[in-house]
């Protein structure tokens, strides 16, 4: 019924002729493969993109998480033996007249 309001409609709007072959309404309530074609693509696109994510997702899980606690105790192992391998000297009182007095003429560039 929708479609003979609408091949009216259009007669009446671009003044067809009765002459032109009109289509078949029974002909155009069958299914139009160019439509199923699409619906199928459309169809077979979601689905490779949801398996697409799904691998990906897969793949990201797989991956091992480092153990974050033991790399930071590791490098504060290292750290503590670089630290004791080092050995304490003491200055010299010339030394450290030396760095005072660069301290004392620094001072007055800091202005």
């Amino acid at each position: 019924m929708m479609k003979q309001w609408l091949i009216q409609i259009e007669q009446w709007l671009f003044g067809e002729s009765k002459n032109q072959q009109k289509p078949d309404l029974k002909c155009s309530d069958d299914p139009d493969p160019a439509r199923r074609r699409l619906f199928r693509q459309a169809a077979i696109g979601a689905v490779s993109v949801t398996g697409t994510a799904g691998l990906a997702k897969s793949v990201v899980d797989a991956v091992p998480e480092p153990d974050l606690k033991q790399k930071y105790q590791r490098d504060a192992a290292q750290g503590e033996t670089e630290l004791r391998q080092r050995e304490y000297v003491v200055m010299t009182n010339q030394e450290k007249e030396a760095m005072l007095q660069s301290f004392i003429n620094n001072y007055n560039n800091k202005t």
